[in-house]
């Protein structure tokens, strides 16, 4: 989770391997409904996966509302579109990553989170999956039908 602490205003202007950490807080692991809540109040959810499939812990987060700052890779792409649902960073950039979360820190960036949770209501949740996963499955036996 990245925060700022109680008397920290503005992140240091510092190159980012001398950044202080003081506002980054690494939780380990945690009872999920804790996780949920952390998502709840973090500033930004970074994800990075290279070149690997699609968790469900960047779903998760944007169901929460969480600033999205992730890899540009395939199958981030297939849910992300920068700028609008979040921020997507070169795996190897460590600058463009730094960048990304100084402004996340420094911005709210209400549309990009509102945006992200309306793509994982729209299309990811439990109802719109399952139904979309049976339509598959009635079309894939009506193709078996006609052969």
């Amino acid at each position: 989770m990245f925060k700022f602490s109680q008397n920290q205003s503005q992140p240091a202007a510092h190159a980012p391997e001398q950044e202080s950490i003081k506002g980054t807080h690494f939780l380990g692991k945690l009872p999920y409904r804790d996780y949920l809540s952390v998502l709840q109040i973090s500033s930004a959810h970074v994800y990075l996966t290279y070149p690997f499939v699609l968790s469900w812990s960047l779903l998760e987060a944007m169901a929460c509302g969480c600033r999205i700052i992730a890899s540009d890779t395939a199958p981030v792409r297939e849910v992300i579109e920068d700028g609008v649902h979040g921020a997507l960073v070169d795996f190897f950039d460590t600058s463009a990553l730094y960048t990304q979360l100084k402004g996340a820190l420094l911005n709210d960036a209400s549309d990009l989170k509102k945006k992200a949770f309306e793509r994982t209501r729209n299309t990811y949740c439990c109802e719109v999956a399952s139904s979309k996963y049976e339509a598959a499955i009635h079309d894939g036996m009506l193709i078996r039908e006609m052969y």
